[in-house]
This record gives structure tokens, C-alpha cells and sequence, in this order.
């Protein structure tokens, strides 16, 4: 009984650890999207910042062409740093927060590899545990039944064939008796002389003609 339960126990364990991969790896996906909208966000980030480079550049180009008031020159050539500045900021902080989904998705690679690793085992065991339960199988092949009473076995032919044979003809007409009569006599004690049995029949053939029908018949 206590061997059927921890095989039944043993049994459960595959699933609920598949169930837990499964759930991982929908996690590892969502985890992989959102590593990838980081990647897309950092690019946008990126040209964001070239495109006030080149404005800088332009305002630059522009200062020394047109002759603007010095005022409005610096005015904006502070609002294009500033603006870079903030671009620049959140640049650093998206690479950030992909460096730390790339650790992540890292780390949960590793559990995924791992979870791999123990499903394999757990299914390995779970083939060992079939193969326990056919040995068992083998080993107890007619469990009794409920009432504790062990069915019969069936006779082989063989056995029948042998109770249903009919008694030797011998046996049938009285001459040779039963085989319980024939059964071999003890051995004495080897310093025990036997007496003498008394004749329980003086003339051994009674009936001279019932003997010779019955030599004819077996002839």
C-alpha cells in the first residue's frame, strides 16, 4: 500500500513541473517583448539626440552666416543643450533598463535550462516507475478477491484428462484390487522376522470356470 501511494506520488510530479515550465517560458516571452521595446525606445532615443547634434551644428553654421542679435544666438544654442542634456539622460537610463531585462532574461535562460534538466529526469523516472509497476504486475499477476477468498486453480488437461480415465480392467474386475492396495509395503526393521501371514483363501481358485472366461476375455 505504501508503495502504490509514493508510485502515485512520483507519478504527479512530471506534470506540475511541466506546468511550471510552461509558465516560465510565457514569462521568458513577455520579458523578451518588453527587452525588445527597450532596444526600439533606445534607438528612437538615439536619433532623437542626432537630429539636436545637427541642429546645433546648423545654429552654429548660422551664427557665423547671419547676423543675428548675440542674445537670441545663445538663447536657443542653451535651449538645444538643454535638450540634449535630458535626451542624453534617458538614453542612459533606457540602456539601463536593458542591461538589467538582458541580465534577467540571462537568469531566467539559466531556470529554463534547468526546469529542462529536471523534466528530463522526472520523465526518466517516471519510465522506471512503469517499469516497477509491470514487475509488480508480473510479480502478484491474480490478486485475490475483495473477500479474501483465493480463487481456485484451473486444472490443467492433463490432470483431467487423468481423474476422468477409467480405472485399469484389472481393477474394474476385482483381480488386481485398488491402487491403495497396491501401494508398496514398509520396510521392517532389519533385526524384525516377519511371521507368517495365514492363507485367507486355502484354494486359489475357487471357481475354475469364471477364470478361464474371464483369460478369454482378456485374450
Amino acid at each position: 500500500g505504501a508503495l502504490q501511494l509514493a508510485l502515485a506520488a512520483a507519478g504527479s510530479a512530471p506534470h506540475a513541473r511541466v506546468r511550471q515550465a510552461v509558465q516560465l517560458a510565457q514569462r521568458l516571452l513577455a520579458k523578451e517583448a518588453e527587452v525588445e521595446r527597450l532596444g526600439l525606445r533606445a534607438q528612437e532615443l538615439e536619433e532623437a539626440l542626432r537630429a539636436v547634434q545637427m541642429r546645433l551644428e546648423t545654429a552654429d553654421e548660422a551664427l557665423d552666416h547671419v547676423g543675428q542679435p548675440q542674445k537670441l544666438v545663445i538663447e536657443a544654442l542653451r535651449h538645444a543643450e538643454e535638450e540634449k542634456r535630458e535626451l542624453q539622460e534617458r538614453l542612459s537610463e533606457a540602456k539601463a533598463d536593458l542591461e538589467d531585462e538582458a541580465q534577467k532574461l540571462e537568469l531566467r535562460d539559466g531556470e529554463v535550462a534547468r526546469l529542462r534538466e529536471d523534466i528530463e529526469q522526472l520523465l526518466a523516472q517516471g519510465d522506471q516507475l512503469h517499469a516497477m509497476r509491470a514487475a509488480l504486475r508480473e510479480f502478484h499477476p491474480n490478486p485475490q478477491p475483495r473477500g479474501g477468498v483465493p480463487h481456485p486453480a484451473p486444472k490443467s488437461g492433463l490432470r483431467r484428462g487423468a481423474e476422468n480415465r477409467a480405472p485399469p480392467l484389472g481393477v474394474g474386475l476385482g483381480i488386481l484390487g485398488s491402487p491403495a492396495s497396491r501401494a508398496p509395503a514398509r520396510h521392517p526393521h532389519p533385526h524384525h522376522t516377519p511371521a507368517a501371514a495365514p492363507n485367507p483363501n486355502p484354494n486359489p481358485n475357487p471357481n475354475p470356470s469364471a477364470s478361464r472366461a474371464l483369460r478369454g476375455d482378456l485374450s
